[in-house]
């Protein structure tokens, strides 16, 4: 029955080692699971020793236990640990513990794998030595790095801390940590938490920050006043106030009450009567986005405002109290919280327990006999001992040698408490009290003191004294506390760590729940761990309608393929709290086909707030800068003018708007006019008020705004209330155009149809675009004397110019006369030198050649009359080699003669080149000039170990003779062909297997008229660009690498056919393709 019970695989290895055993007695052991008839799972442990009988039969002897809490207990640590492992695996946050010791030094005891994806590094190259992040913390985030821990250790408050590490590789990257600290009883302190990459969101910030800083400088300049609002509504979606978000430095100006007092207040706190009174009209702003303007009195202020107000987003509208100047509101930090992902394991953990049973059957064995006992006692591993009732030791077994680490040699006869005096007030001693007191077993657990040694002690009491029983558990307590330590480690983490951490389950049959949840939930969404336990649809309910579907969308994309799962959304809590929260997870499969999400929830809301924010800023920043745009777009006065008041005219939806330039007399001029409706127009029309010149006009220039709603219920002079009705003004808003501190004219919108309440809006709108006005005015005159001004450069530029242009050419010239007659005077240096010696080498040559065919017939005639030398001519003749000789020394005087006419050819081509007895204009032959050229760069022309010979091809025509300056048009042969020359060797060093380089040398006659010559150089090397050719003939221009061009070359040939000849020199060339450079000289046939 018992056999049946093994599992198949437990089953066979029990009979084999059984049979094993049995074949060859020996002792057996055999360790397994079982299950018992009520179908639970148990683990026993059997030992056996065999004895042979005198029948020739075996007796086994030994014992079984329960080993099922052991083994548990061992599975237990095993998944604990896996758990962690996987847990700090999977966040996608580096968690540690950093320990600060009583005397400063700081060391790392805990780091989960993931500073591998951050850093790089292997995390136990950190957990060794002090200070471990040093080497790693930005030098300009160290300092901050260390305050922070300054801070929170002796504070013992949360550390926060954001900055710069940098990685192995060299890059740069932005952390966030939150940690909360523990301080131990020796007096260390430690730090448990999570470290987050957050660079796109820092590199977001900056790129935020730089927007920021340009549009803030802008907003803050504004002259009006302006006030961003938030509509708030009841349940029923009824207006009850507004909460004014933001104002600008100009509204404290106007308004007098200070940003402070007036950001986040509701408007019926700071406005009374008046703001419920303008309530309704400011919702129908901000529900159907329609712009509106009126015109509102402050007593309080003692001032009149003309209110603008339009809608930005939603529930939300702009009031202005000024122009809207160009500005643009920087964006500024829009963080974002990166998103984090941990594991948890189970929090808890059964306790552990060590009891094995009682071995009545052991027991029951050594009643029966005291050979076998003794048999049994040593073969058993739980240790044993007897004392007598005297304390005496009995009988001490191998195995309690073994764990006490004495022989019984030592302990037979002595005292128990001599033995082990620590015992004698310990458990033990009232254990034992115990046990001979009530006559029954008692168990308990003690440790050694000098070995640190756990046992698990039985005591059965007798007539004779007392048998003990003990068991070495130290690896059980040592299980028992490493998975204390891990579990005590975790919750620390897991409490410390910001947000929530969490397990979600999902099962084969589709079933959800949450195995794990941390303390965090309290604090994110208001509900314990155990709500969650029990309802985890509590946090789908939690969900904003609006986001729930994309929740939904992330978790089954993720739940499909497997992959991490990352949401931003909105949660409300029980209290009615909106939050924002960030959730991360990675997702595994299990063997049982359950898919595990281990993750984290994080608040994000501060951080999406100050992005809802920044965005609302912008928003207002560009509405409140669109305004004055157009008015920028032109310097012409009379086009600012007149954008001016089209735009005004746009926005105010009056009947008329006009600018009145005042004249020296006292009147002025209608100079720019926009209208609608019936209303006729006054442009251009003079206009003379004494009464406005007389009463008006000092307070005008002194920036006075005048607003008059209706003209027949005001505070005004008969005389231009006459005057204005003309016009068919029923309501006037009327701005001073300050140019500097002059008053330069009026920005003035009319009303013609009716009676107008201007806005505050609307009167610091014309206040500041007509101070626009009066800095494009400014501009505008700036720029006519700076028109002026340029033109008078301009004239001057030009005059320097030429002159520069003459100085280049003088100089251009005086370095050509100075090389052409250095060079002169080397060539026909050189060619004097050379040609004195070739000379006499060359006249000696017939004498040499005549003394050498006499020498020649001597010998004959020797050889004829005495054909039998004597043997030491013999010898000689033949070491000498004599006919080779004779033949041989021939060839030499002709070599040399050869020789010597070349070197008088290339003398003969130097003295022409120069031409210094040329240096005036005559007739030459250019034929022979470009021949002597290519003579003197034949060793450019000649192949070598890099590339192959240059051919040339000529294609003379029959030139007369050509009135020139030779020397000078040989240096022009001379460059064009060294150029040709360098393009050809340019190319041969990407193209030298197939390619053939080529130079084609053209003359020829012009028929037309007027008659001229016409020389072409061409090659087929590299060619050249369009915009190369156009400055090629610019002095010091070079498309040669530094060193091998000066870039004056072609500009002195220029200068010598064009300037010296009168002639002209044009380039054709094409990339890839070659270059043809063309001389046309003039020329007078008769």
């Amino acid at each position: 029955m018992f056999i049946e019970r093994l599992p198949p695989d437990r089953r066979q290895s029990f009979i084999k080692t059984l049979q094993a055993a049995q074949e060859q007695p020996q002792v057996w052991e055999w360790e397994g699971c079982y299950a018992t008839l009520e179908g639970k799972v148990k683990w026993l442990t059997f030992y056996a020793i065999p004895e042979a009988q005198a029948s020739g039969k075996i007796l086994w002897q030994g014992w079984m236990a329960d080993i099922t809490y052991t083994m548990q207990l061992e599975l237990a640590v095993q998944r604990s640990k896996t758990r962690f492992a996987q847990l700090v695996a999977n966040v996608p946050a580096v968690i540690y513990q950093y320990r600060q010791g009583a005397d400063r030094t700081d060391t790392l005891t805990y780091i989960s794998p993931y500073i591998r994806d951050l850093l790089g590094i292997n995390p136990d190259s950190l957990l060794q030595g002090q200070d471990p992040f040093r080497r790693f913390v930005h030098p300009e985030d160290f300092e901050s790095w260390q305050n922070a821990i300054a801070h929170s250790a002796t504070t013992l408050s949360q550390l926060h801390w954001e900055g710069r590490l940098i990685d192995s590789s060299g890059e740069i990257k932005w952390v966030n940590t939150t940690s909360r600290p523990k301080q131990q009883v020796n007096g260390d302190i430690l730090w448990d938490g999570a470290l987050i990459d957050i660079s796109d969101r820092k590199h977001a910030e900056i790129a935020l920050t730089n927007s920021e800083q340009k549009y803030r400088s802008l907003y803050d300049s504004m002259n009006e006043g302006v006030m961003l609002c938030e509509m708030l509504y009841d349940r029923q979606g009824n207006p009850t106030d507004y909460r004014i978000l933001e104002v600008n430095p100009a509204y404290e100006a106007i308004v007098g009450i200070r940003r402070e007092q007036a950001v986040g207040t509701y408007a019926s706190q700071l406005y009374g009567t008046q703001a419920i009174a303008d309530l309704d009209r400011f919702a129908r702003v901000a529900q159907t986005g329609e712009a509106i303007a009126f015109e509102a009195y402050s007593e309080a202020l003692d001032k009149d405002f003309r209110v603008c107000a339009f809608a930005t987003v939603s529930h939300q509208f702009a009031i202005l109290f000024e122009d809207i100047t160009q500005r643009k509101l920087t964006e500024s930090q829009l963080e974002q919280t990166v998103k984090q992902r941990t594991q948890q394991l189970q929090e808890t953990i059964a306790q552990l327990q060590s009891e094995i049973q009682v071995r009545e059957q052991v027991e029951k064995a050594l009643r029966q006999s005291q050979t076998q006992l003794a048999n049994l006692l040593e073969s058993i591993t739980d240790g044993f001992f007897a004392v007598n009732r005297e304390g005496q030791f009995t009988y001490l077994n191998h195995s309690g040698e073994q764990i006490l680490h004495l022989s019984h040699t030592e302990v037979l006869g002595q005292n128990l408490w001599e033995i082990f005096p620590e015992w004698r007030d310990s458990q033990f001693a009232g254990a034992t009290a115990e046990a001979i007191a009530t006559g029954k077993l008692v168990t308990f657990e003690i440790c050694t003191l000098a070995e640190r040694q756990w046992l698990q002690v039985r005591i059965y009491p007798s007539g004779e004294g007392l048998s003990v029983f003990f068991h070495d558990i130290t690896q059980q307590k040592q299980a028992q506390a490493a998975i204390q330590q891990a579990q005590e480690h975790f919750q620390k983490l897991a409490e410390n760590v910001p947000g929530m951490l969490y397990q979600f389950v999902l099962t084969a049959d589709g079933k959800t729940n949450f195995s794990f949840v941390s303390a965090g939930s309290q604090e994110l969404y208001e509900l314990t761990p155990q709500q969650i336990y029990e309802n985890g649809q509590l946090l789908l309910d939690a969900v904003d309608p609006e986001d729930r579907e994309t929740f939904v969308q992330t978790v089954a994309l993720s739940q499909q393929q497997l992959s991490p799962w990352r949401w931003e959304g909105r949660i409300w809590t029980p209290s009615g709290k909106m939050k924002w929260i960030s959730g991360a997870s990675r997702p595994e499969k299990n063997s049982e086909g359950e898919i595990l999400w281990d993750g984290i929830v994080t608040d994000i809301t501060p951080s999406k707030l100050a992005e809802a924010e920044l965005l609302k800023q912008h928003q207002r920043s560009q509405l409140l800068a669109e305004i004055t745009v157009k008015i920028r777009q032109s310097l012409q006065i009379e086009e600012i003018l007149q954008t001016t008041v089209t735009e005004v005219l746009r926005i105010l939806n009056c009947d008329r708007v006009l600018i009145y330039q005042l004249l020296p007399d006292g009147g002025g001029v209608v100079t720019s006019e926009a209208t609608s409706g019936d209303c006729r127009s006054i442009l251009g029309e003079t206009i003379t008020d004494p009464c406005f010149h007389n009463r008006y006009l000092s307070a005008y220039r002194q920036g006075r705004v005048r607003a008059i709603a209706d003209l027949d219920n005001c505070d005004v002079q008969p005389c231009h209330v006459e005057l204005l009705k003309s016009f068919q003004v029923k309501a006037n808003l009327v701005v001073p155009i300050l140019q500097r501190e002059d008053l330069w004219g009026l920005l003035i919108a009319h009303q013609c149809t009716t009676t107008r309440d201007w806005t505050a809006f609307e009167l610091e709108l014309l206040q500041q675009l007509a101070n626009q006005v009066g800095i494009a005015l400014a501009q505008a005159q700036l720029l006519e004397q700076q028109m002026k001004t340029s033109q008078q450069l301009a004239k001057q530029n030009i005059v320097l110019e030429q002159a520069l242009v003459s100085l280049q050419n003088t100089q251009t010239q005086l370095v050509q006369s100075e090389k052409m007659a250095s060079l002169g005077q080397l060539v026909a240096g050189v060619a004097h030198e050379i040609n004195n010696p070739v000379s006499f080498i060359y006249g000696n040559l017939s004498h040499a050649r005549q003394y050498f065919h006499d020498l020649l017939d001597l010998l004959h005639l020797y050889q004829h009359h005495y054909p039998e030398p004597v043997p030491e001519i013999a010898d000689t003749i033949e070491e000498l080699d004599l006919d080779f000789i004779t033949a041989d020394l021939q060839n030499l005087l002709k070599s040399m003669n050869v020789g010597t006419k070349r070197i008088r050819e290339i003398v003969e081509s130097l003295r022409n080149f120069s031409r210094l007895d040329e240096a005036e204009c005559k007739a030459v032959n250019l034929h022979e000039g470009i021949d002597n050229t290519l003579l003197i760069l034949q060793h450019r022309l000649r192949a070598n170990s890099e590339r192959s010979d240059i051919t040339i091809h000529k294609a003379y025509a029959a030139l007369p003779p050509v009135r020139c300056y030779a020397g000078h048009l040989n240096q022009v042969f001379m460059n064009l062909l060294a150029n040709a020359i360098d393009a050809l060797e340019e190319k041969l060093r990407t193209h030298s297997e197939t390619f053939e380089p080529t130079i084609t040398i053209e003359t020829a006659v012009l028929e037309s008229s007027p008659s001229g010559i016409v020389i072409r150089i061409s090659d087929n090397g590299i060619g050249m660009e369009r915009e190369t050719q156009l400055r090629l003939f610019d002095p010091f221009f070079t498309t040669k690498p530094i060193g091998r061009g000066t870039g004056l070359g072609l500009s002195i040939s220029h200068s010598i056919v064009v300037e010296r000849h009168g002639g002209q020199i044009t380039v054709q060339s094409e990339r890839g393709r070659g270059t043809t450079f063309e001389i046309v000289l003039p020329w007078d046939e008769h």
